[in-house]
């Protein structure tokens, strides 16, 4: 018997988020948009972190690149599985945990480093902060 004829009638993990036509499975669109987008910003979020020239920027890219890469991710996720499945339910906690702890933990890691005078880029066009403590604000 081959390998396929033993698993008829076994339902396939994720079934809902895929298409069947025929014998050949697709997934569904809506999944298919979702985890392409997020695809996209990681791989952008990825070269930008890359490419720029200072710690400052770099915590904005992944900060973009987590935010943006992994919510049409997880989204794609529970559009697929559904909300109320183990999979689905995990990734809405998931995907509120990040909206709440990835834009404390850049502004923590960005305020670490300016605390720590790591150097701005040289083409930096402001830095508000020193300008107001040169100020006596």
């Amino acid at each position: 018997m081959s390998f396929a004829g033993r698993l008829r009638g076994v339902p396939i993990l994720g079934s809902s988020a895929f298409a069947a036509v025929g014998k050949r499975v697709f997934p569904r669109a809506d999944v298919a948009v979702q985890r392409a987008t997020g695809g996209r910003f990681s791989l952008s979020g990825a070269v930008g972190i890359l490419r720029m020239p200072d710690v400052y920027t770099r915590i904005q890219c992944s900060s973009k690149m987590i935010t943006m890469g992994a919510l049409p991710a997880l989204i794609a996720l529970v559009v697929g599985e559904g909300p109320v499945s183990v999979f689905g339910s995990r990734a809405l906690l998931v995907a509120v945990l990040l909206l709440v702890i990835n834009p404390v933990a850049s502004h923590a890691l960005a305020r670490a480093a300016y605390k720590t005078r790591v150097p701005m880029w040289s083409g930096a066009v402001a830095d508000r902060v020193a300008d107001r403590r040169r100020s006596g604000q």
